[in-house]
């Protein structure tokens, strides 16, 4: 079990959605929050909604900007407990219009697989000072079986599944956990304008709380929970239904 009170957490993307819910309900027992965003009117909300927050600007495909942010966390507290790699995006594409802008695929990559992988590399220095650590992936369902219409979002987030597995055997006996979060789709401004059944982020929030507080190594969240099972006895089912959705 994970004491959070008190911990020292860093939430990427935390401004909106996910992120945001999750810095108040880590805020409400005890932890302190750093979240970082690139927009900074979003930056300055954050900081008046949520008591306690530290809201820093940060592009997290930039190193230089990821390293100057840990250099504020190592200032501020000298270590880094829970790390939180939710930042993210999703796109629609559509390779019957190729050739695609080379650049945004390469975005969907860099923000969704390199952006995760590289803020890890720079923070594990810190997360290992104390006496335990959590680095916590907020993957997708499409990381386990994949949509047609973001095929490129799939490929980055099977690609974030394959490293958590791995770091994790890595960092086991480093006393530093991995934890991958399976939301479904989920009520935040980025996805207002699909249709279909949402749940709320401060679900999903309190989830991912959970999961840290008890060590889990995946969470999956409401029609989530049905992929494993449903890729063991139907995978070709699962895989039509999920990537003609």
């Amino acid at each position: 079990m994970t004491r959070l009170a008190g911990a020292v957490v860093l939430i990427t993307g935390g401004t909106s959605g996910i992120g945001h819910a999750l810095a108040n309900t880590l805020l409400a027992q005890g932890c302190h929050v750093v979240v970082c965003g690139r927009d900074q009117g979003r930056l300055d909300a954050a900081r008046r909604r949520l008591a306690g927050v530290e809201a820093l600007a940060c592009d997290v495909t930039e190193n230089g900007q990821i390293a100057g942010l840990l250099a504020h966390v190592e200032r501020r507290w000298g270590r880094l407990d829970v790390l939180v790699n939710n930042a993210g995006r999703m796109t629609d594409l559509d390779f019957l219009q190729a050739p695609l802008s080379a650049s945004r695929l390469a975005e969907e990559i860099q923000i969704n697989l390199m952006a995760p992988i590289n803020v890890t590399n720079l923070a594990l220095p810190l997360l290992l000072r104390g006496e335990s650590g959590t680095i916590v992936m907020v993957g997708s369902g499409y990381g386990w079986t994949p949509s047609a219409r973001a095929p490129v979002y799939s490929a980055a987030k099977a690609g974030l599944r394959a490293f958590t597995k791995a770091l994790r055997m890595q960092l086991d006996r480093a006393g530093v956990g991995v934890m991958e979060v399976i939301p479904p789709a989920v009520d935040t401004p980025s996805t207002a304008h699909r249709k279909g059944p949402k749940v709320s982020a401060e679900l999903v929030a309190a989830k991912i709380a959970s999961g840290i507080s008890r060590n889990a190594r995946e969470v999956f969240i409401g029609d989530a929970r049905a992929i494993p099972l449903a890729l063991r006895l139907a995978p070709r089912l699962l895989e039509d239904r999920v990537g003609r959705a």
